[in-house]
């Protein structure tokens, strides 16, 4: 528990500050006040809380990571591609927080060439985490294969029938729903 501290905290931080953003912007005073060309002090008060918010994901997603165990299955896969997967997440959320706000002040041509700047760094990053995925693959497939061993012995762990795999409600002679005979460890018939 104590690794997924720090985790915990910036989710924390993360959602106070969404609740403070909000109801910063949505005060009169905020609401009320203009900036530049139909921008208001309110726009502007979202926007650096969205801000403030993609890089507190990112911490957040840095701290996972660490929290996370390298131990060559599954946690070791999530802890290897968590960086260019939160780094995708943040590059699609971040576009359109900024073009929100630079595109009434930029040209056609710089909205474009903006826009292509974003693409060229999703693309790239969606690159990162395909590599990344293919090198760790491994990781994932020893965990699931470990995953699957562990449920090929949880049958046998509850009380079922060998012949049917039905489970069984009572330690009776026979299987209640196909009635072939099963052994116990504690019948009549073993005791003498």
């Amino acid at each position: 528990m104590q690794a997924w501290r720090k985790p915990l905290q910036s989710l924390v931080a993360i959602l106070f500050t969404w609740l403070i953003g909000v109801v910063v912007a949505s005060s009169d005073l905020f609401a009320e006040t203009p900036l530049l060309r139909g921008l208001s002090l309110a726009d502007l008060a979202l926007f650096l809380t969205q801000l403030v918010i993609l890089v507190l994901l990112f911490v957040l997603a840095r701290q996972i990571q660490a929290a996370l165990p390298e131990n060559g299955r599954i946690a070791s896969f999530l802890r290897a591609i968590l960086p260019p997967l939160a780094t995708l997440v943040i590059l699609l959320l971040a576009q359109n927080l900024i073009l929100d706000i630079v595109a009434p002040y930029l040209a056609l041509w710089g909205e474009h060439l903006l826009v292509l700047l974003f693409w060229l760094l999703v693309i790239a990053t969606a690159a990162w985490l395909v590599w990344t995925s293919y090198c760790h693959a491994p990781e994932l497939i020893a965990g699931v294969l470990a995953f699957g061993g562990k449920l090929g012995q949880l049958p046998k762990k509850l009380n079922t029938c060998p012949a049917c795999g039905a489970h069984r409600r009572d330690d009776g002679p026979y299987c209640s729903y196909c009635g072939t005979r099963l052994e116990t460890g504690d019948s009549p018939a073993e005791k003498s």
